[in-house]
């Protein structure tokens, strides 16, 4: 099995804060936002919410399970089964679910790229 990992921005100083919002906006896909500002309580939609209910409806050409882990940081491992039988898993740490989450939904989209672009999986 093949195993990547990889680092969410950061968001510990306003100027991190400010770059982890703009990028977390070009991964979503929206304008702003604004477009997700939801509480905790459900109220409204959260970012999570948002990317959760993303990968649920978009179509994927591998399977996949997820884990979630926290101590100091938070981690998020996505576990993928291609077609093929070969498997692989995405290691990626982060200051917050949110952001975590977010950059295993962008490496997520490269996985399927490469398989839709023709580029062969590796595997072991």
């Amino acid at each position: 099995m093949v195993s990547e990992m990889e680092w969410a921005p950061c968001a510990h100083t306003e100027e991190e804060k400010e770059i982890a919002r703009k990028w977390l906006i070009e991964v979503l896909e929206l304008d702003s936002l604004d477009e997700v500002a939801g509480d905790a309580l459900g109220n409204d939609y959260s970012s999570l919410e948002h990317i959760l209910f993303t990968i649920g409806l978009e179509n994927w050409p591998f399977s996949m399970t997820f884990s979630f882990m926290s101590d100091q940081w938070v981690a998020v491992l996505a576990r993928i089964k291609f077609e093929d039988g070969t498997e692989k898993e995405l290691w990626t740490e982060g200051d917050n679910f949110t952001l975590a989450m977010a950059k295993t939904f962008e490496r997520l989209r490269k996985e399927r790229s490469k398989i839709t672009s023709g580029q062969k999986q590796s595997s072991s």
